[in-house]
Parts: structure tokens; sequence; C-alpha cells
């Protein structure tokens, strides 16, 4: 059966040094153990993803590709902590780019509410 998943993801950008998007609506399928989906990224920008999602016991770990950032295609990693039943807590690590360079690595941590 394939999931619709309806969130918004308010996050904070930890490390970085430049202003980025801190509200991110998104919208997520999932099938098994496959997501993809469209988000407003931190950018701005429309990002479409795909990729692997696992569960254990401190939570959920999504793995794969994203559009619209500064490449075609970049590589992600999210984890999500539940804190309940439509709210988690959200993390991934996150390389800053300026002028196509690289300027830094930090964080992205939220929290994400869903439907």
């Amino acid at each position: 059966m394939t999931e619709i998943i309806l969130s918004m993801v308010l996050t904070t950008h930890v490390g970085m040094s430049e202003h980025y998007n801190n509200i991110h609506p998104t919208i997520s399928f999932k099938r098994e153990n496959v997501v993809m989906g469209a988000m407003k990224n931190s950018l701005g920008r429309l990002s479409i993803f795909a990729g692997h999602s696992s569960n254990n016991e401190f939570g959920e770990v999504n793995v794969g590709v994203a559009s619209g950032y500064y490449y075609d295609l970049v590589p992600f990693v999210v984890f999500k902590k539940p804190l309940s039943s439509k709210v988690n807590l959200v993390f991934n690590p996150a390389i800053e780019m300026v002028d196509n360079r690289r300027k830094g690595i930090g964080m992205v941590l939220g929290i994400e509410i869903t439907n």
C-alpha cells in the first residue's frame, strides 16, 4: 500500500553562515522501503527526491538523491526520531555552498509535523 504523507518541516541551520528558508512544505509517497516526493528546500527552490527508507528502534533513516540544489542531483541522508504519532525530530548533515564552492559543513535540525 502506498502511503501519502503531507508534512510541514520547520528548521534551523546550525553551523552555517548564510540565510536559508526554514519552512519546508512537503509531500511524500512511501511504499515499502521506497520514499519519494517534493518539497520547498532550504534554498527556497522546489526539490524532487527519491530514496530508501528504513526503520529501527531509534527512528527512521532516509537515504537518496534530491534535485534543486547546487548540482542537478545531490545525495541526502535524513534522520527522523518520533516525538509523537504526528511529530518527528528531523536532522541531516549539510554542506554549505557559496558561488559553487564549498564553504563549510553544518547540520539542519527541525521539527516535522505530519498528517
